[in-house]
């Protein structure tokens, strides 16, 4: 059984994705740029490159092999109704929370920031800031659950 790569590469890896630099080679300089344009290690930017094949994944509408048709294998539904629904249940919740709760949880879900760069701007560890967001998701987790 396969392990998926550690956190550190998989986040190097949206991260590229996201990058203006999108090549399939890259030499040591290139490397070293692209390392801190994702704000990350060249060893783990080099891992993030080498596993990124096990990150993509086969289209649904591919043809099968035999039959050369497709096949609707998952059906996607809306996803934007359901984002809307979840962001209508959770700003009453967020309102409620402290502004420092608040500003965590912006840095982390909308701004994407890493616990560790969280966990600089507020002179903690990355392991506070960890314990703090699962404290925060566990009690929004089960507020949530008490109205669904």
């Amino acid at each position: 059984m396969e392990h998926p790569p550690p956190r550190e590469v998989q986040r190097a890896h949206s991260r590229i994705l996201r990058s203006s630099d999108q090549r399939d080679r890259y030499d040591a300089d290139a490397l070293e740029r692209l390392a801190a344009e994702v704000e990350e290690s060249v060893e783990v930017v080099r891992e993030a490159l080498v596993a990124r094949d096990g990150f993509s994944l086969l289209s649904l509408d591919k043809p099968t092999e035999a039959g050369g048709s497709t096949i609707d294998v998952a059906d996607v539904g809306d996803h934007a109704a359901e984002a809307a629904e979840a962001r209508t249940m959770l700003a009453p919740l967020v309102a409620s929370m402290d502004e420092r709760e608040r500003q965590i949880l912006a840095w982390r879900f909308v701004d994407e920031m890493s616990q560790r760069q969280i966990a600089e701007r507020l002179g903690m560890t990355q392991i506070q800031v960890s314990r703090l967001l699962q404290k925060m998701l566990t009690h929004l987790r089960a507020t949530l659950g008490d109205v669904g």
